[in-house]
Parts: structure tokens; C-alpha cells; sequence
């Protein structure tokens, strides 16, 4: 019973008696590399340009080119202008859609794009108007040295009316969901 009251009467004096540690030395900053003096790291730049170029890869497949009309980016409102193909089909399309920044730290942001746009699809022998009804949610990372790379996706669907010289007259659902890219420098 002795041992066993000596053991914390043992820690309980030794704990009292040993001298207090002193702080680490404050970190220096390294030595210069190279005869340059350390400095901060480059800061993010700034949000999303005016003028905006996209990589669609999908339904529909193109260039997307958005010019912002407000001038806060966060929440943008956009004009848009689409060159590209649905299916084989050669396609054109204009629309326009509100950016509504969810997060943004400063160097990565994630916004939800929800936008209408109205699409015109040429065959040889006919052609078909859509109304698209979709939304995109995208991805940025701005880079340090400038620019930004996006990668998001756009999905929606909308209404056809289509008139093909041998099968007459349509209507019908067009699906729209690509992949969106770019690289903004």
C-alpha cells in the first residue's frame, strides 16, 4: 500500500520542481535563395473576366462564348452565344443565364448557373428550333500567375420543334448535357 501512495506523491513533486519549458524561438523566415529576398506567395487574381469562352463536350458540342452584362461578378447576369453541333447537326444558340456564387475563398469558387436558351439546328433537308431550359454548375480555380481553368456541367432539357423535308412536321423532348472546359488566361 506504501508503493502504491508513493508512485503519485513521487510525480506530484517532481511535476512541482522541474523548471517550466521556454517557448521555441520565433520561426525566421529562410534565407534567401539565389540573392532573392523571401517573399509572400503570389495572390489569387481577381474573379471572372467580362468576356468568357467555353468548351461544351456533349449535347451539344461547341464553343460558348458569355459576356457579362451586371457588374458584380458573384451574381452575374450573362449573355450567351453557342456555335457548335447537336448530335452531327450543325447548331447555333442564344440565351442567357444568372451566376449565383455558392463559395468562393479567394483562389476556387463553385457556382449554379440556371439559364434559358433558344437553339436552332440545321439538317439538309430541314431544321428544328429548341427551347432549352438547363443549368450549369461549375467549377473555377484561379491560378496564381492569372487566368483560371474551369470544369463543370451543364444539364437541362427542352422543347423541339422540328420540320424535315421527308418526315414532316415534330415535336419532342432535346436533352442538353455537356461537359463544360476552359482555361482563361
Amino acid at each position: 500500500m506504501r508503493a502504491r501512495l508513493l508512485a503519485p506523491v513521487a510525480l506530484v513533486a517532481l511535476a512541482a520542481t522541474a523548471p517550466a519549458q521556454t517557448p521555441p524561438p520565433d520561426v525566421a523566415a529562410p534565407p534567401a535563395v539565389g540573392g532573392m529576398p523571401w517573399t509572400e506567395p503570389a495572390r489569387c487574381p481577381e474573379g471572372p473576366s467580362r468576356v468568357n469562352w467555353d468548351l461544351l463536350v456533349g449535347l451539344p458540342t461547341g464553343l460558348r462564348g458569355q459576356v457579362r452584362v451586371t457588374d458584380d461578378p458573384a451574381t452575374a447576369w450573362l449573355v450567351e452565344g453557342f456555335v457548335g453541333a447537336e448530335f452531327v447537326l450543325p447548331t447555333v444558340g442564344v440565351g442567357v443565364r444568372r451566376r449565383i456564387t455558392c463559395w468562393d475563398d479567394g483562389c476556387q469558387s463553385f457556382c449554379v448557373n440556371p439559364g434559358v436558351g433558344v437553339y436552332g439546328v440545321y439538317a439538309l433537308l430541314g431544321g428544328a428550333v429548341v427551347a432549352v431550359g438547363d443549368v450549369d454548375l461549375v467549377w473555377t480555380r484561379r491560378l496564381a500567375r492569372g487566368g483560371s481553368v474551369d470544369l463543370g456541367l451543364k444539364i437541362g432539357a427542352g422543347p423541339a420543334f422540328a420540320d424535315i423535308l421527308w418526315l414532316g412536321r415534330g415535336e419532342g423532348v432535346l436533352p442538353a448535357a455537356s461537359v463544360i472546359a476552359a482555361w482563361r488566361f
